[in-house]
Order: C-alpha cells, then sequence, then structure tokens
C-alpha cells in the first residue's frame, strides 16, 4: 500500500489528468455509442449561447482566482516558516499544479468563446459541448489541486 500511495504522490497530476479524461470520455461514449446525442441536443436548445458565455466567463474568473492564488503564494514562499518547503523541491510541484490550473481554465474560456460563433441551434456541432464538458472536468480536478495546495501550505504556514 505504502508503493501505491509514494507512486500516487509521485505522479498524481497525471493520474489526475487521467481519471479527468476517463470521465470525459464517458461523456462521449453516452452520445455517440449509447445514443445520447439526441438527448444532449434537446438539453442544449435555447440555451446554447447563453451557456457557452457564462462557462467562458465564469473559466475567466476562475483564473483571476488562481493568479491571486499564484500571487499569494509568490510571497507566501519567500517567508522564513515556509524554507523547509523551498529545501523540499516542491516548488516546482507547486508551480505546476497552479499554472496547469491556469491553462485549462485559459482552454475551456476560448473553448466555450469559439461554441458561441460555432455551434448553434440551427447547425449543433456535439462535438463542441462534448470537448467543453471534458475540459471543464479536467480544469474542475487541477482547481482542486489548487485549492488542496493552499490548505496545505496555510495548514503548514499556521503550525511552524
Amino acid at each position: 500500500m505504502k508503493r501505491v500511495r509514494r507512486y500516487w504522490d509521485r505522479h498524481f497530476l497525471g493520474i489526475d489528468f487521467c481519471l479527468a479524461l476517463l470521465v470525459g470520455s464517458a461523456l462521449w461514449i453516452y452520445a455517440y455509442v449509447c445514443g445520447g446525442e439526441s438527448e444532449i441536443e434537446d438539453l442544449l436548445n435555447g440555451s446554447r449561447s447563453l451557456l457557452y458565455v457564462r462557462i467562458a466567463t465564469s473559466a475567466l474568473g476562475l483564473m483571476g482566482f488562481v493568479f491571486t492564488g499564484v500571487s499569494i503564494l509568490t510571497l507566501a514562499l519567500s517567508s522564513p516558516r515556509l524554507r523547509l518547503l523551498r529545501k523540499s523541491g516542491q516548488v516546482e510541484t507547486i508551480w505546476r499544479v497552479c499554472f496547469q490550473c491556469l491553462a485549462f481554465l485559459a482552454l475551456v474560456a476560448v473553448l466555450g468563446f469559439a461554441a458561441v460563433l460555432a455551434d448553434s441551434d440551427k447547425a449543433p456541432v456535439t462535438e463542441l459541448p462534448l470537448g467543453l464538458a471534458t475540459l471543464i472536468v479536467i480544469a474542475a480536478v487541477r482547481l482542486f489541486r489548487v485549492l488542496w495546495v493552499v490548505r496545505s501550505l496555510v495548514r503548514r504556514a499556521a503550525q511552524t
């Protein structure tokens, strides 16, 4: 069990990505293998543009949250209380978590705005909402990791 935990600790970003991709793939399988494409289209009819705009702007808002967190982390990591963390070599992991989250949120925003232009009730493109949903799942997992990093750092700073 310790080997599994050590493996997870070393490769958690890749594992999280694969699990999120698996959830996203389930949506594609539902749409194209199980015949759910028409149900997805029915669900989106009349609300596509509004939904896409809200998704894109929410992703941009969350990017602002993560950028603020990165700024705070930059200041906090210079604190003597977090010297042990800097020596551990995990600072690079913290930055990877934050910047991957930003990258996926940016992809959600870009695809959301692109979907406003390309997908309509008159000419639906099922791949856009499915791709967007997959990216949202990945971005949500990355956002969870950013919150995990912040919580861990706050907890560590409070202990010392």
